[in-house]
């Protein structure tokens, strides 16, 4: 009990710092920064419909109705956003077992010190899909609450179309998840509810393939920041009337064999803890479709992320997708760990260390250190290898604090 408390203890404070240095990072950058941490939030419906177009056209009426900045808009709805999903983390996790495979996967660079580590990819419109996954997760893990998934997922897929598009390459890990919580009797069932559950994103799908967005509509979207908000027209909102033929020629036309040497050693180092996790867990339900009873977690993992590697393809932020297709993997894992359906081999993490050849605890801290705070990617693909975020954060951030005030 004291080791779990002890724990609780130092996450949370973790937790808290990675707040902190993420509201003032926020708040400089929403007083004159000129990346896609404001840019995305600024896309809106006044040049017409356009995909990621909701939350810019929510924020633009806010800051209308009340006669405030939109930048400052931003900022709240950021820091708002980024509260809960720090909350929703603390909740999940804090009972997480003493264990230091698990550890090490809770603490990876790959996580939650990547967003500030990566201060281009903090509180992008992905937040908003990590917050609607781990509410659905709860939700999952409630038996009380089960009942209600299919309305949540119904009304909350759509709507987050609208935002980040792209989760529609995680709506795999949606349905693992399902299949996990609901253990379905046959596949007619399976196939009917999954269908009637993503019937309303299916819809909305086609709405964004069809929809025609080009320069002019850019263009009177631009004039419109200009005069109703004083502000320009850059990064994320130059992209909008950018084709997938385009996204794939851009990354084509620049990318080297180093860069995919790069990241298969992020994947390969980074992911390993966890799918080393994933191969010592042992299933304790017993799935009335005995075709799930056949495929270990591994696969259930290669199988959800079938369509990730279209994200890689399409765009360039890849330290970005790195983040996302961890989050989904780790949380997803977890829970089953969480709900009861698997269990992990309580001889794993010792089988870890020895892989580490680790043999007394000063090493032991050693390799927890470098591992979880002495790398991570850089966000755009062409980066190369950041190191030591666990020192360059906190000394950062102490100088840009002194350097502001």
């Amino acid at each position: 009990m004291f080791q779990k408390t002890k724990f609780k203890n130092i996450f949370l404070i973790y937790l808290l710092f990675i707040y902190f240095v993420a509201i003032y990072y926020l708040f400089i950058k929403h007083t004159g920064g000129a990346d896609s941490t404001i840019s995305e939030w600024l896309v809106n419906y006044y040049g017409g419909f356009t995909r990621r177009g909701l939350p810019g056209y929510i924020f633009a009426q806010i800051s209308i109705h009340f006669n405030v900045s939109i930048r400052f808009v931003i900022f709240i709805f950021q820091s708002l956003f980024y509260l809960i999903f720090l909350i929703l983390i603390y909740y999940f996790f804090k009972r997480i077992e003493n264990n230091f495979l698990l550890r090490l996967c809770l603490f990876c660079p790959l996580l939650l010190t990547y967003h500030v580590a990566e201060l281009e990819i903090l509180a992008r419109k992905e937040i908003l899909i990590f917050i609607n996954f781990l509410v659905f997760l709860f939700f999952s893990l409630n038996k009380n609450l089960i009942k209600y998934l299919n309305i949540y997922l119904f009304t909350s897929i759509p709507i987050l179309l609208l935002v980040w598009e792209p989760i529609v390459f995680f709506l795999p890990f949606y349905i693992f998840i399902l299949i996990n919580s609901v253990n379905y009797k046959n596949y007619k069932s399976l196939i009917f509810n999954i269908f009637s559950i993503f019937s309303s994103s299916l819809i909305v799908i086609l709405f964004l393939l069809v929809n025609k967005y080009d320069i002019k509509n850019e263009a009177l979207m631009c004039v419109n920041l200009k005069e109703l908000f004083a502000e320009r027209c850059y990064m994320s909102l130059l992209y909008l009337d950018t084709s997938v033929k385009e996204n794939f020629d851009s990354l084509f036309r620049d990318i080297k064999i180093q860069h995919i040497f790069r990241y298969s050693l992020v994947y390969l180092i980074g992911y390993f803890p966890l799918i080393y996790l994933s191969k010592n867990l042992i299933k304790k339900i017993n799935f009335k479709i005995s075709v799930f009873n056949n495929i270990s977690v591994c696969y259930y993992i290669i199988i959800c992320s079938i369509f990730v590697p279209v994200l890689y393809a399409m765009g360039l932020d890849w330290g970005r997708w790195v983040n996302i297709h961890y989050f989904f993997i780790f949380c997803s894992v977890y829970f089953l760990i969480k709900k009861g359906n698997y269990i992990l081999n309580r001889h794993s993490s010792e089988k870890f260390k020895k892989i580490l050849y680790i043999k007394n605890k000063m090493v032991l801290v050693s390799v927890f250190i470098i591992f979880c705070f002495g790398w991570n990617p850089k966000t755009l693909f062409k980066g190369d290898i950041a190191s030591i975020p666990g020192y360059r954060v906190p000394y950062n951030l102490i100088k840009s604090i002194s350097n502001n005030f």
